[in-house]
């Protein structure tokens, strides 16, 4: 079947679970109604009413940050308030992403499943083949990464598969030095450590002696997170390609400004997730590209002894996700092209205002991502406290000294209103004067 074929099908492919008993009703319908907590918060009433209706509880407006009152209809004055820009959550596809509602009953799936590992052209279990068609289509469409000749593997989040290829990597080659270049996501380092002596964290000077001995596993970020940048704009990578951990979960057109840039990887692990990709972080799906079997083999074993398998209904939620983003491909609704033209908007407009200010907040990373680096000509930490916006602090990145007191992270991939807030409080941002009296 030819690929356009394919895709042809996909779009007339209705995606529903319906079995006698209660239904539950999980609404996927996209774009943020504005009548919801007028675009300003979240409300469950549809997932969430019968189960806090056992307690007499109801639903109500949880505000963004910045708003209040019952339907979240007030904008707070900035200097009254403040705001997180410090989780990479990507709030925005809400407003962009349109996909079919969906239908679990509480008869679906109630055995144990064994998804950990997902064959190709198996019809013998639907699910399975759908996902993998799937995602081989979606990568097919982009062209960012061979998966011929791969085994795919999922877990709960890029966190649990990073773990899983380390685990994989550490049995082969026993104790291993874990490293990532600077900046890196703050995370890494307790992951790493938290298996000592089997994996540890090691700075640049540490990973080199590693690699000496074959006991580096390094995780290369590409576009990086903060800095965005792809890997051939990185500084060499120290490990030998076996004990390498690509972490692609931004190499997409809708995260990174030059689409053409995203040439086709066939790396040996390569992993992506929903949350960067999509913004459906607390759903906790991940997948990955593995070329070696028995490292993938080794990935499975460790999803299987830490959480079994990947949840039923999650399954069904993240495939129509993944086909409503495909089926959007090469539409005047391309999921790609609108989230990259509003990150690229927004950082723009956050450029214009900072350089207004007189340039000593600066942006540091190219856009075109869901955050960016920035710069100060001292501490960040003072002109952000000064303004009530919580930004990721540098040394929480790995870096140290000055570096770490002059740079931060500001994240922007959320939602409208969230953004508003964002642009206002930098707004209230003010340089210290250049007058020599």
């Amino acid at each position: 079947m030819k690929f356009a074929t394919a895709i042809g099908i996909l779009n007339t492919m209705i995606f529903a679970a319906s079995t006698e008993g209660k239904k539950l009703r999980r609404s996927l319908g996209g774009h943020l109604p504005e009548e919801m907590c007028s675009g300003n918060g979240v409300r469950y009433m549809i997932e969430e009413k019968d189960e806090l209706g056992f307690f007499g509880l109801t639903p109500e407006c949880e505000c963004f940050d910045c708003y209040v009152g019952e339907e979240c209809e007030t904008q707070l004055p900035m200097d009254q308030c403040e705001a997180d820009a410090s989780g990479v959550d990507l709030g925005y596809s809400k407003e962009i992403l349109s996909f079919p509602p969906l239908t679990i009953t509480s008869q679906y799936r109630l055995d144990y499943e064994g998804w950990k590992t997902i064959k190709a052209n198996d019809k013998s279990k639907p699910i399975d083949y759908t996902l993998h068609r799937t995602l081989t289509f979606l990568h097919k469409a982009v062209d960012n990464v061979e998966t011929e000749g791969y085994t795919l593997v999922v877990g709960m989040g890029s966190h649990q598969l990073l773990q899983a290829a380390n685990h994989a990597i550490s049995k082969k080659i026993g104790d291993s030095s874990v490293y990532c270049q600077v900046p890196y996501w703050s995370k890494f380092p307790r992951m790493a450590n938290e298996f000592s002596p089997r994996t540890v964290w090691a700075d640049k000077t540490q990973a080199a002696a590693a690699e000496e001995t074959g006991s580096l596993i390094e995780i290369i970020v590409s576009p990086s997170n903060p800095a965005n940048l792809l890997h051939g704009e990185q500084e060499p990578i120290m490990a030998s390609k076996d004990r390498q951990v690509w972490d692609l979960v931004y190499y997409w057109p809708a995260s990174y400004a030059n689409k053409d840039a995203l040439t086709k990887l066939e790396e040996d692990i390569m992993i992506f997730s929903l949350s960067k990709l999509a913004g459906y972080a607390a759903h906790r799906f991940s997948w990955a590209w593995v070329k070696d079997p028995a490292v993938a083999d080794e990935m499975a074993n460790y999803v299987s002894v830490t959480t079994q398998a990947y949840p039923a209904n999650e399954m069904i939620y993240s495939i129509n996700v993944l086909q409503a983003i495909l089926k959007s491909l090469g539409t005047e609704n391309d999921y790609m092209k609108l989230m990259q033209e509003e990150l690229m908007s927004r950082y723009s407009q956050m450029a214009s205002v900072l350089a207004s200010k007189g340039g000593c907040v600066k942006l540091a990373s190219p856009g075109g991502n869901m955050y960016t680096l920035v710069k100060c000509d001292g501490p960040c930490q003072p002109y952000f406290e000064k303004i009530g916006l919580e930004v990721s602090s540098g040394g929480s990145m790995g870096f140290t000294g000055e570096d770490a007191e002059n740079h931060g992270r500001l994240c922007y991939g959320y939602e409208s209103s969230r953004f508003d807030v964002i642009i206002k409080k930098l707004d209230l941002l003010t340089c210290p004067s250049t007058d020599d009296d």
